[in-house]
């Protein structure tokens, strides 16, 4: 059985570069805020996510899979909109991951 810090672990690193914040209620559900690294905008968030979907291994890694598929339909497109005009060496630090 995972407890909420192992959970939190797995969910924070599984979803980089965003920045996923884990929080626990009262009644053990889970709900998750995700990040844009860039801006700090909240992208999306996810709710109810009740302890028989996180406190397993096997069911953190179905919800993590879950997830990715939903983030795949998330507007990351403004994430680094400047990344086409200049080259890795001439990205504007506002821009980059570094200055996250």
């Amino acid at each position: 059985m995972l407890t909420f810090q192992d959970a939190k672990q797995r969910l924070t690193s599984a979803f980089a570069p965003f920045i996923c914040t884990p929080s626990k209620s009262w009644d053990g559900s889970l709900s998750l805020l995700f990040r844009n690294p860039g801006t700090g905008a909240v992208e999306t968030f996810v709710t109810a996510i009740g302890p028989e979907q996180w406190q397993s291994e096997v069911a953190i890694a179905r919800l993590i899979g879950e997830l990715r598929l939903e983030a795949d339909t998330w507007n990351c497109g403004h994430l680094f909109v400047d990344d086409l005009e200049h080259d890795a060496n001439e990205r504007p630090p506002e821009h980059s991951l570094e200055a996250a």
